[in-house]
């Protein structure tokens, strides 16, 4: 163990999309380093909240970890988006502001590139998933008796996954039900 007087970080460590990690180290740049070894995407070092001593560190680290224990993913990561830990850090700052030392380490236009990149991502995908459903409901309309297929034998005549072609299904006896309008 460290002396106690030791400066210590409490760090936020994230790949830009997904989970953010929070852990402490005395040389968070270092520690940024050693995860991305082990790491498949390019990692960024979000913040640093400079500390007096090991154990103050803990303790913010702990608290951390306790405020966001409903999205703990495993150990010390978290499904966070960066823009919750930006409220929540600048928050920080406002209520401790002569206490600890707050650096926002990537810069915004940097975070903003990172953010914008994850919900073109999400947006890549949501278009992926409508285009399929939409060949699915195409396929369907053109092919009612299959209306009451296993979706699974289904799969490889339309080329979807069976989730999709339910979901399909679903919609069409909605539809056909009167429950929705198309």
């Amino acid at each position: 163990m460290q002396p106690d007087s030791t400066t210590t970080f409490v760090y936020f460590i994230s790949a830009g999309s997904g989970p953010i990690k929070i852990g402490l180290s005395d040389n968070p740049s270092q520690r940024l380093n050693e995860l991305q070894t082990a790491h498949y995407k390019k990692l960024y070092l979000l913040y640093t909240i400079e500390c007096t001593s090991r154990s103050e560190a803990y303790k913010l680290e702990s608290a951390f970890h306790r405020w966001y224990s409903e999205v703990r993913l495993m150990n010390e990561w978290f499904s966070i988006d960066i823009a919750n830990i930006s409220t929540d850090i600048e928050l920080l700052r406002s209520l401790n502001q002569s206490a600890i030392n707050i650096e926002q380490v990537i810069s915004q236009p940097e975070k903003s590139r990172i953010e914008y990149q994850a919900k073109r991502k999400e947006g890549i995908k949501r278009a992926k998933r409508s285009i399929r459903l939409e060949k699915a409901i195409d396929w369907l309309k053109e092919n009612p008796e299959h209306l009451d297929t296993p979706s699974r034998e289904l799969e490889p005549l339309i080329g979807v996954s069976y989730g999709t072609i339910f979901s399909a299904q679903q919609y069409l006896r909605d539809v056909h039900n009167g429950y929705i309008k198309e």
